[in-house]
């Protein structure tokens, strides 16, 4: 068996993990009862390992207010001491089968929903929304002793309920919530409105019934049916209990890991799992909802969340796909629009992600055909300028542009090499479905 080979089975292997997940919420405890490996004096936070030293403010911010919250330093300047001192370990909180969103600070004292995957037997936590404002210093790396408080009464007063609940039904099934909401619409990200719906209609029944005092219920009812997206951690847990049982299959590329801590983006692949490949954080490009904030109050890349992603690749790809579809109708000749570098650079990036979580990296190549070519060019004709000191092997790089200098009108060249591309493609498909 070549490699090729291996890879496709390891990846096959792989795959099912998360189609045949079976995700449960069974439980709410305390971190330090329910994430792997973590210790007192220990903090987690989102995205790949970074220093202190090295974070963003947010993630420093919230790095003391957790410290503030747990009692291990009495003021900021204490605590920033005690953390570069080396006596606070701080690591990933993907290295230790957990989500947090956006800073995704997580120390022992935090509540965390538990998700346990019934068919693939492994089990993930994830930090719960922190009420209708999600303003605390787990998620945004905020501190006031109101956000400290809000925490407690969420473990002590909002949650008992809810695991009064789970022991008595034996946990709530997450993958027909997901499935159903998909159909509705959502994509479990970003847009969860009926996600939120189907949760509610699961839990708030339930609740009702259980034989707690009419106030305690209404509270945590009210918490629930206020708080947006409040179904995204649930799925958050779900995804990274399936993408856990798929770590560690030998050979496979797929990705089980995506998230940012706004310094590095990072990936992790099945056959790796205790290694992380990152690259600088990329800024995210989109539409501000308020004229107060600009491009100047945008962070690179934070967060866990897109372990989402991990679990939904297709979807990812799909929606890239259609994001094309649109921007064509406007870059017809003459084109009204231009994707630029930045653009370019994304859809290569979605590329490679689909190849490398596909296990298509040798077709990838291959479809690529006419991209890898121009990239080439650049480079061949920038190592032939310094070999020759200054002579030029091209007319011009990237190639398009010789055959732009020869003659060749703008609507031949893309003509030509869509032709080109479309053949590459096909051959690329062929091999993959009928290539030994």
């Amino acid at each position: 068996m070549d490699i090729r080979e291996r890879i496709a089975q390891a990846n096959q292997q792989a795959v099912a993990c998360i189609i045949d997940s079976d995700p449960y919420w069974v439980d709410i405890r305390p971190a330090g009862e329910c994430v792997e490996g973590l210790e007192d004096h220990m903090i987690l936070h989102s995205g790949p390992p970074v220093d202190y030293d090295d974070m963003v403010m947010l993630h420093k911010r919230g790095m003391v207010s957790a410290m503030l919250f747990e009692g291990w330093a009495k003021d900021e300047k204490e605590a920033v001491e005690i953390i570069r001192s080396g006596e606070i370990r701080i690591d990933s909180a993907l290295n230790h089968n957990t989500v947090g969103a956006g800073t995704g600070i997580i120390t022992k004292s935090v509540a965390m929903n538990v998700i346990e995957d019934r068919r693939n037997h492994t089990t993930a936590a994830t930090f719960p929304a922190e009420g209708p404002f999600q303003g605390g210093f787990c998620g945004w790396g905020l501190y006031s002793p109101e956000i400290a408080e809000n925490l407690r009464y969420m473990r002590e007063v909002l949650f008992p309920p809810l695991r009064e609940m789970l022991a008595k039904e034996g946990g709530i099934a997450i993958k027909p919530i997901l499935a159903e909401s998909m159909q509705m619409g959502d994509e479990n990200h970003t847009r969860q409105t009926a996600a939120d719906l189907l949760f509610d209609k699961q839990v708030l029944p339930r609740l009702f019934e259980m034989d707690l005092p009419k106030e305690q219920i209404m509270r945590t009812v009210k918490y629930i049916v206020e708080t947006p997206r409040f179904f995204h951690c649930y799925g958050q847990g779900a995804s990274r209990a399936a993408a856990i049982a798929a770590d560690g299959t030998e050979y496979s590329t797929m990705v089980t890991a995506l998230a940012g801590n706004g310094v590095e983006f990072g990936i992790k692949i099945a056959s790796l799992p205790g290694q992380w490949f990152t690259a600088p954080a990329p800024m995210m490009k989109g539409r501000y909802t308020s004229t107060q904030y600009t491009e100047k109050d945008q962070l690179p890349w934070l967060g866990d969340s897109c372990v989402v992603e991990t679990a939904g690749l297709g979807g990812f790809a799909a929606a890239a796909g259609a994001g094309c579809l649109g921007f064509m109708v406007w870059n017809l000749h003459p084109a009204k629009v231009m994707m630029g570098d930045t653009g370019s650079m994304f859809l290569g990036g979605i590329v490679t992600a689909v190849g490398i979580g596909t296990g298509t990296e040798f077709v990838m190549v291959i479809c690529c055909a006419v991209y890898i070519w121009e990239a080439l060019s650049v480079m061949i004709q920038m190592t032939y300028y310094k070999l020759t000191k200054g002579k030029r092997l091209f007319k011009m790089t990237p190639i398009h542009h010789s055959f732009e200098m020869s003659g060749w009108k703008e609507g031949k060249i893309v003509m030509v090499f869509s032709a080109i591309e479309l053949f590459a493609c096909v051959v690329g498909v062929l091999l993959q479905y009928f290539g030994n």
